[in-house]
């Protein structure tokens, strides 16, 4: 769903709950509002501070825990909102002195070497994106909301996806873009954001909270009274089958005794990547298409042939590729079609995501070279496009009158006078024959599938 019904029934969502409200998340900040008006920006700030709304459920006797990921380069000795923007401390600092609880969570190796330690906690996060609450009227008394949405800066968003005008209404106080150069909050453009959410009741929404609770007590273990009790599991007669899949490890999650067989183990730490399962058997079983959209897209790297390939060996683009190529060995329609952002955020020079954008063609040029093979044995008359195909999503408006004063012949200031800019994909999603969905958090990258270094 798009962001502003998400953020919506998120508040709604918690101006009901009476009993808990727990969140986790990459990034929240306390200033948002989860909904906005289009009329004007005085409209827009009626609405309530997410900040705002939570201690007020919290001095009404609602348990509220907040978990987040603690970013190790914020503070005031470095910078407080963050050097990727998390705003962690601030959010934490804005809820000190109330009866709100929030933690943040480091991503660390319990017990392990200091330098091994430095690498986890610098290079990998936490990046799990839920809201649990109870709700009387839903199956078994219990709302969760996950997927690709933190509730922080530049996230709520419309389909009309608005670079320049809704500045003046809609994201007045919260303008967002990461494209260098790009410094009017007043005109724009800002960088619009698509992504996917998803809402669930019933004992799947119970997964979600029992994630909380193993998360909770391994980050806040003396406050772990704190948790209320899971509700009693219900018959549910709706005609849903929903599953909970993650990708965490051991030190991140207090996991259940009788249920340890089922995890996987590397030099004595268990670890769950049955996120990474759940994408092979879609695409095992999808008969007709896929349908994915996500913010990277790079693995299989021991496909490559290429002895400078990253230690990025999921299976997800070669059980893609090979699945198409099944078919075509069967003479069977199939197609793939993914949509990724032009670029990651931020400046696409720079080296760190142009090595991102260089292993994301690695991928896809192995995956179009399978498909290529598998026509050229079927002898058919075809093209690996008709197969499979990738997608960016774009956006024209036009620009203010403003924007024509800029003369600098910079690429932030060329994009502003011609009006376009990327829409950046954010989603972590999947879609088989319209019979089967992924929604998370989990990106298309080793360090979301692989489940020893960060939590999805």
């Amino acid at each position: 769903v798009v962001s502003t019904q998400s953020t919506g029934d998120i508040e709604n969502s918690i101006k009901k709950a009476k009993s808990f409200i727990y969140m986790t998340g990459w990034s929240m900040t306390h200033t948002v509002r989860l909904q906005r008006d289009e009329a004007s920006a005085a409209a827009t700030k009626k609405h309530a501070m997410l900040g705002e709304l939570l201690k007020a459920k919290a001095n009404s006797g609602v348990q509220v825990l907040v978990l987040l990921w603690d970013e190790p380069l914020n503070g005031e000795d470095i910078m407080m909102g963050g050097i990727v923007g998390t705003n962690d401390e601030i959010t934490r600092n804005y809820f000190a002195s109330s009866k709100v609880k929030c933690v943040l969570a480091a991503r660390q190796k319990n017990k392990r070497g200091m330098l091994e330690t430095v690498v986890s906690s610098t290079s990998f996060s936490h990046h799990q994106k839920t809201v649990i609450l109870d709700d009387k009227e839903a199956s078994c008394g219990t709302v969760a909301y996950l997927g690709g949405l933190d509730l922080t800066v530049g996230r709520y968003d419309d389909q009309s996806h608005s670079l320049f005008h809704s500045s003046k209404n809609q994201h007045v106080d919260d303008f967002y873009q990461t494209f260098p150069g790009i410094t009017s909050a007043e005109d724009g453009p800002r960088q619009p954001w698509h992504d996917v959410h998803a809402r669930i009741t019933g004992e799947a929404a119970i997964d979600v909270m029992t994630n909380f609770s193993e998360r909770w007590k391994i980050e806040a273990p003396k406050d772990v009274s704190s948790l209320s009790k899971a509700p009693k599991e219900e018959k549910d007669n709706s005609n849903w089958n929903v599953q909970i899949f993650r990708s965490i490890p051991m030190d991140a999650a207090l996991f259940d005794e009788d249920k340890k067989h089922s995890l996987q183990s590397k030099h004595g730490r268990r670890y769950e990547a049955s996120i990474h399962r759940a994408y092979v058997s879609g695409i095992r079983n999808a008969d007709n298409f896929l349908y994915i959209e996500n913010q990277y897209f790079l693995g299989s790297a021991h496909t490559w042939l290429d002895k400078t390939s990253p230690r990025c060996n999921h299976l997800i683009p070669c059980e893609i590729a090979e699945q198409i190529c099944e078919m075509i060995e069967k003479k069977t329609r199939f197609a793939a079609y993914i949509l990724l952002p032009l670029f990651p955020e931020g400046d696409p020079c720079a080296p760190h995501i142009q090595e991102i954008l260089y292993w994301q063609a690695k991928t896809i040029s192995m995956m179009y070279k399978k498909v290529a093979k598998a026509i050229k044995r079927a002898e058919i008359n075809a093209h690996p496009t008709d197969y499979l195909n990738f997608f960016c999503l774009g956006k024209r408006e036009k620009p203010p009158v403003s924007m024509a004063l800029l003369t600098a012949e910079t690429p932030a200031n060329k994009m502003a006078r011609n009006g376009r800019g990327m829409i950046y994909v954010h989603s972590k999603a999947m879609m088989a024959d319209d019979i089967y969905a992924i929604v998370g958090s989990a990106n298309i990258n080793q360090r979301s599938m692989d489940g020893r270094e960060i939590r999805r």
